[in-house]
């Protein structure tokens, strides 16, 4: 495997039929392995006996959409978790996910979530332009909130949330799931050592080639839609690699617009410069695109996951797959005086949770666990007063909303707005 994939990231080296035909195999063994993690893995391993101080959850899906893989299936395998409701907008909904997904409650609308008493936290699953206003309400009813990333549609409304939970004494926390992951941080170490010198330029690449539905949220721009801001992970991988705030100076951005509506930004190509500590400018690319065009117009870039490269002063170093690393990743670095690559992956343990032992008693995690799962771990350990391995911290989100704000006024695209009127009570 590990020939195979520095031959597939050096086309030249294969035939071209065998090089098509080597990335479509991997491309579809990574893609089962993701159906395979996310709707069997948790079939096959018992739900473990909830403890008695385990916190009482509720999932508020907005528009009544729900990913079992990002909080259900986590949820389950966590000692500390117990799914006490799910709110959607209508009564139907509601019930139907709390027969599919064993909840304890269902709630026809958001205020009878709001208003359970039992609820010590709230998982918030909606589109981008809606989370501001149900993350601003859950904290006012005085309960901790995890949020799929990013927080809300612009920096101002991110700065708001996370001033408003730390008035308010309560846990505010972005879905970065990826960040809590093993992999990533035996990654980081590796860019961080010094050995490799200074950072040159990165170049961060998140692309959809099986094309989001155009009726998905993320096509609207009312909703806070756009690739730039749905596929925030190529800003924030770019950002945790270099330990950076938000770009200095923007090179030049250059978008393709949505046929639908321009203001929408289909793919985003963006050349920036971030200040690497000690203070040296690093030149940066990051690429978004919602709908990859196919390979010679016949063939799906399946092949085309997620990948984040680092050049320093001696090496090339690659992450392959970041956003999903529980399914399949690779860390590579290339010397680049004798050409040489080494490989690695880190499914457990590590640099971050290597000392740790995890709520299920083993040290170091498990390799079965979802980026997800990593992540509930340490939003339980937060929660409940005790201090988490990883945590991306309110700072981070307001720094990675600011960048991206960034990006779009150069693009001369318009920034996104939260849309509060459109949170109803039921």
């Amino acid at each position: 495997m590990r020939r195979l994939f520095h031959s597939l990231r050096s086309p030249s080296l294969l035939p071209s039929h065998v090089f098509l035909f080597s990335y479509t195999l991997m491309a579809l063994a990574i893609q089962a392995a993701s159906f395979i993690h996310q709707y069997l893995w948790s079939w096959l391993h018992p739900t473990p006996s909830k403890r008695p101080d385990a916190i009482k959850l509720g999932v508020l899906a907005g528009l009544g959409n729900l990913d079992p893989s990002t909080v259900v299936h986590p949820a389950e395998s966590h000692p500390s978790v117990i799914l006490h409701a799910i709110a959607a907008s209508d009564v139907p909904t509601a019930e139907r996910l709390q027969t599919r997904y064993h909840f304890a409650k269902a709630y026809g609308s958001y205020r009878g979530l709001l208003s359970d008493g039992d609820i010590d936290a709230v998982y918030i699953h909606a589109p981008i332009a809606l989370r501001f206003g149900f993350a601003e309400q859950v904290l006012n009813h005085g309960k901790h909130v995890l949020c799929v990333s990013p927080l809300a549609a612009n920096a101002d409304d991110v700065r708001r949330l996370v001033e408003l939970a730390k008035d308010k004494g309560l846990i505010l926390e972005e879905g970065a799931s990826w960040q809590f992951h093993p992999a990533i941080h035996a990654y980081r170490k590796i860019v961080d050592a010094r050995e490799l010198g200074r950072i040159l330029r990165t170049e961060a690449v998140v692309t959809c080639t099986l094309q989001i539905p155009m009726q998905d949220k993320r096509w609207d721009f009312n909703m806070g839609g756009g690739s730039a801001i749905a596929l925030t992970s190529a800003i924030a991988a770019t950002r945790f690699s270099l330990h950076a705030t938000t770009p200095s100076t923007l090179l030049s951005v250059t978008a393709r617009p949505s046929q639908s509506d321009p203001r929408v930004d289909a793919a985003l190509h963006t050349h920036m410069t971030f200040e690497n500590p000690p203070n040296h400018a690093v030149i940066s690319k990051v690429h978004t695109d919602m709908s990859r065009p196919w390979a010679g117009g016949l063939l799906p870039r399946v092949w085309e996951v997620p990948t984040i490269e680092v050049e320093t002063e001696k090496a090339q170093i690659s992450f392959y797959n970041f956003t999903h690393p529980h399914l399949y990743h690779l860390i590579s670095v290339t010397d680049k005086t004798t050409g040489a690559t080494t490989y690695k992956k880190q499914y457990t343990g590590g640099p971050l949770w290597g000392k740790v032992v995890v709520s299920t008693g083993e040290k170091g995690g498990n390799s079965g666990w979802s980026t997800h799962r990593w992540q509930l771990e340490a939003f339980v350990d937060a929660v409940q007063g005790r201090t988490p391995a990883y945590w991306v911290a309110g700072k981070e989100s307001v720094w990675l909303m600011e960048s991206v704000d960034a990006v779009y006024r150069a693009a001369g695209l318009p920034l996104r707005e939260s849309l509060r009127e459109e949170i109803k009570d039921g």
